[in-house]
């Protein structure tokens, strides 16, 4: 776990400086549920395989969900201090699901089905020098 410089609560809010990556953010809340993996091929999308339901190509740190607004930033447990986007959509099919973006169908295999914990996060900027 990186470690936390600060923690200052505000309301049922706490806002977490990271010291590792520089970054500032609020905690909007923590959640779980099961996340899928895909990667960038045409079989496991409905159109163009570059291109994320809110108009990016996907990258490292993409996520696909139904349940979230497109942008909304989360930290996902066992990645450190990663902050990831919801850019992406997935089958309606499935409803509270996140589905995480692989550079390569192997990669996105390996990951394969899990449950996992999250927690979103707002106001993501860099820390002051």
């Amino acid at each position: 776990m990186e470690k936390i410089r600060s923690i200052l609560l505000v309301g049922a809010m706490a806002l977490l400086t990271a010291k590792s990556f520089g970054l500032t953010y609020e905690v909007v809340r923590s959640d779980n549920c099961r996340s899928l993996a895909y990667s960038s091929e045409k079989k496991q999308t409905d159109h163009d395989p570059f291109a994320t339901a809110g108009g990016t190509k996907p990258k490292w740190g993409t996520l696909a969900a139904n349940h979230l607004p497109l942008w909304t930033r989360m930290k996902i447990d066992g990645f450190g201090e990663k902050i990831f986007v919801v850019e992406d959509r997935m089958n309606k099919r499935y409803g509270k699901m996140i589905d995480i973006w692989f550079p390569t169908r192997k990669e996105a295999l390996r990951w394969g089905s899990r449950r996992i914990n999250y927690t979103i996060v707002k106001n993501v900027r860099p820390l002051p020098d």
